[in-house]
């Protein structure tokens, strides 16, 4: 009984003889292999859609590809728990791993031209003429001021800014863009419906706007692919789970 008792008290024995059965855990032995010196050449599998954000998801599917017959290629009873997790971490050294920065920098580089796309469009739409074209916006926008000084009622002077804002001509349109937000601040009234009421009425604007909210949800998509990769190979785990991504496409 009190042999038995000591088993109940240590638990079940581990599984070190039969590898193929549950629990199996390799006992680290002075003979155990140890992972190469030399890292072995996982290649990377760029993407080659023409659109940089599909293409940088084809790539972080790529090495998704590549990890997952690494992994599943290691013969696990070669090495102790120490050099199993070793070889796995190997896979950070191949181009395959650097290639998920590659394509995560380059989506990031992908936001930063169409934040700077949406300025210069409104930019244009705004800028800054000689001293005639500069006399004249002033006056339009002396009409326009008086025009809203003259309805107290702060919502019937939003009303009237947005029918200014749909009717403006591309000359009065630049001049609202810089006088109109301030002014309706200045009353107390929100000026956030200015940037999308202009997208409405200038196709170009309403373009460069879409393509940057894409953008910079691509980001925040792409961020979530590559670290989940990254998870996988940081676990030390064979075992290939294939990562649940999100697909940009549906953004």
């Amino acid at each position: 009984m009190t042999a038995l008792n000591e088993a109940w008290q240590t638990g079940p024995t581990p599984n070190t003889a039969f590898p193929h059965q549950p629990g199996y855990t390799r006992p680290d032995r002075a003979d155990d292999l140890n992972p190469a010196d030399h890292v072995e050449q996982v290649r990377a599998r760029i993407g080659t859609d023409p659109d940089p954000i599909v293409r940088a998801y084809q790539t972080v599917q790529g090495t998704a590809a590549a990890a997952e017959k690494y992994l599943t290629s290691i013969d696990v009873d070669r090495y102790s728990q120490k050099g199993l997790s070793e070889k796995v971490a190997q896979f950070t050294q191949t181009s395959a791993y650097a290639a998920l920065d590659h394509a995560f920098a380059e989506v990031e580089a992908t936001q930063a031209r169409a934040d700077a796309n949406v300025a210069k469009v409104l930019a244009d739409l705004s800028p800054d003429g000689d001293t005639a074209a500069e006399l004249r916006a002033s006056r339009y926008w002396d009409r326009t001021r008086r025009l809203l000084d003259g309805l107290p009622d702060t919502g019937k002077a939003s009303t009237a800014a947005r029918d200014l804002v749909a009717k403006a001509n591309r000359t009065e349109l630049g001049t609202l863009l810089q006088e109109l937000g301030p002014y309706l601040q200045s009353r107390h009234v929100s000026p956030d419906w200015i940037d999308p009421m202009v997208a409405e009425v200038v196709p170009e604007y309403k373009k460069a706007r879409d393509a940057a909210k894409r953008a910079t949800q691509a980001v925040a998509v792409t961020r979530h692919n590559v670290d989940a990769v990254k998870r996988h190979i940081s676990s030390g785990s064979t075992q290939w789970r294939q990562p649940k991504f999100v697909d940009p496409a549906v953004l």
